[in-house]
């Protein structure tokens, strides 16, 4: 194996490697993201539930 061919595999899976690592941090960044829209959303529903109970008595 050439010696430029050998550079050129490494520079390949180098950028594929800071590609992978840019792409598992948005994705945990949007997990997150998610989480707390969730709980946001659960909270939210939580304090109409506690309205409707409170206004049915």
């Amino acid at each position: 194996m050439s010696y430029e061919y050998r550079e050129e595999l490494e520079n390949g899976l180098e950028a594929l490697f800071e590609i992978n690592k840019q792409r598992k941090s948005k994705t945990a960044a949007a997990e997150e993201r998610n989480e707390e829209i969730t709980e946001a959303n659960n909270e939210s529903f939580k304090k109409e539930e506690d309205k409707n109970d409170s206004s049915e008595n």
